[in-house]
Order: structure tokens, then C-alpha cells, then sequence
């Protein structure tokens, strides 16, 4: 999803190309894009291409507020403008950092990923969301490079049962895969699958691969169900995972366990408007219903990734306390991937999804590489992003000082959530 720029603008460059590269080189591409939303900004919902928002306020609001408000989000530009005389009008202009579109399109269509070698003997891997896509092909891979065991970890035991027996067929490799049931829109879902891997014998990699990407609002365990999944119940999974391969780690010794938790480059396209909320009010906003800031919830919870994979690294490992990590953790994107990710699309964004796929996507097999690869990496990695099998730096709003003040704002929001659900879960890390 974080793409969809991107594909608008190879488009725009294809069909009109004076007015592409006007755009793509970055001249006057603010007034280009203010002036076509500014039009736009006067017909109600959105445009996924470039958020739209249309809200209306009162008299009072508008006198209060001002006529003119303009403020900055990682991945945004936000103008609110009288509209109509009726109200404001905010439109939100995704606008990831200099170089963002050069470096997807070399990422995309001139980059090519080393098929995995790594010998995984002996291990146990664990990946969720692994039936279908990504996390099936990578399941494949890890059969196909020796592991003792991979778990399927998924929310249909009929269709996981489905994928590991087309495992067992193109590799040739039987009785490996194991199915188990896991949904993470549910918080006692989640506890009983790790409850279950604690009772493993051995584990030495940990995947989060599961995620949704919902075009409307749904409430699910008292919080918007992208939120959920992708965020809430995927760290509540790594830090009840966290003594467990410590514990595995500790018994077998040899390679240190890696934790591996899947994001995606739309991190960098995040408007991410909550982190302006009242302290302590990131995720209570975020679980508000505003639907002109749905399409924006993937994004959003890919950067919140990140950053809980940050804040989360230094109290699992800290070189100036440990030579060795005892468990790697890493976050990565696979690229833009033929994968049923995008099947809850609407239009226009569906359009946008089904181009970029057939000019730009990967197959989900070759996106499947980066998860191998993140499994099997050193500890450079640790609380690192990974794109085209390598660590690379993610957006520059990540890095700076105000990402990271809400990084950790983020973290005690998210640790005080967790630990309601879950009383200690976070005692791994002390």
C-alpha cells in the first residue's frame, strides 16, 4: 500500500510525461498535487492515491482554529482550507522522503534477491500467517533447507492443512510441517498459541508474517482491527515468544534464536496523524472510527512496527551488557508482492493494487526470500530494518528526534495495553 504513490506517479509519467517528470523530479510537484486536491478536496470521501480528508466544523471550530493551519506528519504535508464557506477541508498529501520513488523502483525492477542457502538443520520455525503468500512460500523455503519442523501458524487449520501438503509435495519432505490454529484478532487466541509453543521441545525462529490490510472501520477487542492484528496482538505474540527462545536458545546453544516480525516499506508513506494526541491517547485515537484516516491505518501500524521493534531491541540485547544477543530481533519489507494482501481493496485503490502488481510486484516466492533471510542473519540485524535481504535505514521521520520521542511514547502505550491483557508480559524485558 505504501506503493500506491509511487504507481500513481509511474502512471502519470506514462500517460503524460511532461507532467510525470515534472512531478518525479520534484518541481512544483507541491502545487501540482494542491492544486488537483484542492479540486478534489471538494467532493466527499477519499482518494486513496493521495489522502483526501473532508471534514466539516462549526462556526466556533473555525473561529477557534483560524482560517489556516498547516502542520507536518512523518509522510504528509496537511493543509486545512475553508471549503465552500461550509467548513474546512483538510487535504493530506503523502509525501515520503527525497528519493523514496527512485529507491522502490530500483528495489522493484533491478534488484535481485539471492535465493536462500542458509542450512537451517536441526531448527524449528514458526511463522504465522503461512497458508497462503509470503509466509507459505517462506515455509517452503525452510523445509526445503532442512529444518527439523515448521509450524504453520494460521487462522483456517482446513487451508493450513491444504498448504502443508502442497509443501510436502514440491519438496518431497514429509511428517516436517505441523498446522496450528492462531487468530490475531482475538488477544486468548494468541495466548494459547504461545502457550503451545511453550511446550515445544525446541524453537529457534519466531516469523510474524500475519497482517490485514481492511479498507473500513471494524471493532475488535475494543480497537480498529488493523491495529490489532498487525500491532497489538503480533507484539503481544513476540514478547510472550521472548523467554521462550531464550529458553531454547539457552538449552541448545550454538545460534541465538531470531525473532523476525514483518513490515513493509508503506512505513515510510505513514500520515500517522495520531501521534499528535494527548499523552497517553496514541492507541485510544487510533481505535477511534474516522474513516477518512482508514486507508491509512496499514500504513500506520507498519511504522508502528517498526518503532516497537526499536524500542523493544535494546531491552532484549544490549551490546555494551552482552558480547552475544541471546535473541536477534528484526524487522523487514518484502517489497511489493503478488500476494491476496490487497484483497479487501476498494476502489480506486484496488485499480492502483492491480497495476503496480503486473508492472512492479515481485512473485510472493521471491519476496519470500527477505523472511529467509531476516531468519537467518547475524547480529547486525538486532532491532534493525531489512529491505532486499540487507539492513537498510527506514524513513527519515524513524530516525529523527521527534520519531523517536514517539517511539517511546509508543512503547509505554502499548506495554500498559499488553500488560492489561496479559499480566507480565512484559516482565521478559526488565
Amino acid at each position: 500500500m505504501g506503493a500506491v504513490s509511487a504507481i500513481f506517479l509511474i502512471l502519470i509519467t506514462i500517460l503524460v510525461p511532461p507532467i510525470g517528470v515534472f512531478m518525479v523530479a520534484g518541481c512544483g510537484a507541491d502545487l501540482l498535487i494542491n492544486i488537483l486536491l484542492t479540486i478534489l478536496g471538494y467532493l466527499p470521501g477519499h482518494i486513496h492515491a493521495f489522502y483526501i480528508e473532508y471534514i466539516y466544523y462549526d462556526r466556533r471550530e473555525q473561529a477557534r482554529e483560524g482560517r489556516f493551519q498547516a502542520q507536518r506528519a512523518p509522510g504528509v504535508y496537511s493543509e486545512r482550507v475553508q471549503s465552500g464557506g461550509q467548513g474546512y477541508g483538510t487535504i493530506v498529501q503523502p509525501a515520503g522522503p527525497p528519493g523514496f520513488l527512485l529507491t522502490f523502483l530500483k528495489s522493484q525492477l533491478f534488484t535481485r534477491l539471492p535465493p536462500p542457502t542458509h542450512d537451517f538443520i536441526n531448527q524449528v520455525i514458526l511463522i504465522t500467517g503461512s497458508n497462503t503468500g509470503l509466509g507459505l512460500e517462506a515455509a517452503r523455503h525452510f523445509v526445503r533447507l532442512n529444518a527439523a519442523k515448521v509450524i504453520l501458524g494460521v487462522r483456517s487449520i482446513q487451508k493450513g492443512e491444504a498448504a502443508a501438503l502442497d509443501i510436502e509435495t514440491t519438496t518431497g519432505r514429509k511428517g516436517v510441517v505441523q498446522v496450528w490454529e492462531v487468530d490475531f484478532s482475538s488477544y486468548k487466541s494468541v495466548e494459547v498459541f504461545c502457550g503451545r509453543a511453550a511446550k515445544e521441545e525446541r524453537l529457534d525462529v519466531v516469523i510474524a508474517n500475519a497482517g490485514v490490510a481492511i479498507p473500513r472501520w471494524e471493532q475488535v477487542e475494543g480497537t480498529e482491527r488493523t491495529v490489532l492484528v498487525n500491532v497489538l496482538a503480533t507484539f503481544l505474540m513476540v514478547l510472550l515468544m521472548v523467554p521462550i527462545l531464550r529458553k531454547s536458545g539457552g538449552k541448545h546453544g550454538g545460534v541465538p534464536p531470531r525473532l523476525v516480525v514483518v513490515s513493509s516499506e508503506a512505513h515510510e508513506q505513514a500520515a500517522f496523524v495520531e501521534q499528535d494526541s494527548p499523552p497517553g491517547q496514541i492507541f485510544t485515537t487510533l481505535a477511534s472510527n474516522k474513516p477518512y484516516l482508514q486507508p491509512d491505518r496499514y500504513n500506520t501500524s507498519k511504522l508502528l512496527e517498526i518503532l516497537l521493534v526499536r524500542a523493544l531491541a535494546p531491552h532484549i540485547y544490549s551490546p555494551s551488557s552482552t558480547p552475544h544477543p541471546e535473541i536477534i530481533l528484526n524487522t523487514l519489507t518484502p517489497g511489493l508482492c503478488k500476494s491476496s494482501l490487497m484483497r479487501h481493496a476498494v476502489f480506486p485503490l484496488n485499480i492502483f493494487a492491480a497495476i503496480g502488481k503486473v508492472i512492479l510486484a515481485r512473485s510472493t516466492e521471491v519476496g519470500s526470500r527477505t523472511l529467509v533471510a531476516a531468519a537467518a542473519a547475524g547480529n547486525e540485524t538486532h532491532g534493525k530494518y531489512m529491505a532486499d535481504c540487507r539492513v537498510r535505514e527506514p524513513s527519515r521521520w524513524v530516525r529523527s528526534e521527534k520519531g523517536k520521542v514517539t517511539q517511546q511514547r509508543v512503547w509505554e502505550e502499548v506495554r500498559e495495553i499488553l500488560e492489561g491483557v496479559r499480566e507480565g508480559c512484559t516482565k521478559c524485558l526488565d
